[in-house]
């Protein structure tokens, strides 16, 4: 049984595509965000957060409750980025929530030729992942 977000504040279930191309996010507008619970991924010389995608998947993963499941597409470069980008990502996968990840090749959308994938995340899990 569901429970409303509402109420809680969390969500059963996340599904999203979100924008690939949102950067340069204001860090110190973010810094302390509570929806970031694997920190701030990398930030440049202008103070600024340069690529989104670590900001929405760790949106996504906070807004689940304890059983909660998430499904969404993200571009191809949000599994293989470096440096503070890749902690934030040890981190997700540490957490043991982590079901799938599905690699999907060029012109899978009409607009967009870059390839991409399908992540889903499912914290309520019998048993975690190592």
């Amino acid at each position: 049984m569901s429970t409303p977000l509402a109420s809680h504040g969390k969500a059963d279930y996340v599904m999203a595509n979100p924008p690939f191309n949102v950067d340069e996010i204001d860090a110190d507008k973010v810094k302390n965000d509570p929806r970031l619970p694997f920190g701030l991924p990398g930030v440049n010389k202008k103070d600024k957060v340069s690529n989104g995608n670590h900001v929405w998947i760790s949106y996504f993963y906070s807004y689940l409750h304890e059983k909660g499941r998430a499904g969404f597409v993200m571009s191809s470069q949000a599994s293989s980025a470096g440096r503070d980008e890749a902690k934030v990502r040890q981190k997700l996968v540490e957490t043991g929530d982590v079901d799938v990840m599905i690699a999907i090749r060029s012109n899978f959308f009409y607009t967009r030729t870059v390839p991409c994938e399908l992540w889903f995340l499912n914290r309520g899990r019998f048993e975690k992942r190592e």
